[in-house]
């Protein structure tokens, strides 16, 4: 408890839960930067710093040297940013366009152009009214 992180530890631990949220500030760019480096993603390094401070604070107690903080989150973080990469190739919507059937792109192109002419009088009745 010689830190300013065993400090804010030792309270979070002693049940003053608020205050963990001094260590999200002093650590957030550091947590996002680490990830933003590792997935390359600005969206997925925001969502996996928010993830990662979840399951610090759910794991505080497992925290053996308090003064260990910033490398024990960043070492969460690594995993979380395996665990989201790995989980991210195996989405459905993770195909490419190029990966798809050339014929089912051409149907949905001739759908979109048919529901397009169909709008079309709609469009000039509305460009004929009055302002």
């Amino acid at each position: 408890m010689k830190t300013e992180d065993g400090y804010i530890i030792r309270k979070c631990l002693d049940g003053d839960s608020a205050i963990f949220g001094f260590l999200v500030d002093k650590y957030k760019a550091s947590v996002y930067a680490f990830a933003y480096d590792r997935l390359r993603n600005f969206h997925d390094a925001e969502d996996v710093a928010q993830e990662v401070f979840i399951k610090a604070y759910q794991n505080l107690r497992s925290l053996r040297r308090w003064d260990s903080f910033l490398p024990w989150i960043y070492s969460i973080t690594s995993n979380l940013c395996k665990n989201w990469s790995r989980g991210q190739s195996r989405r459905p919507d993770g195909q490419f366009i190029e990966d798809q059937d050339p014929a089912a792109l051409e149907v949905s192109a001739e759908k979109l152009h048919q529901e397009e002419l169909a709008l079309e009088p709609l469009r000039e009745a509305l460009d004929s009214l009055p302002k």
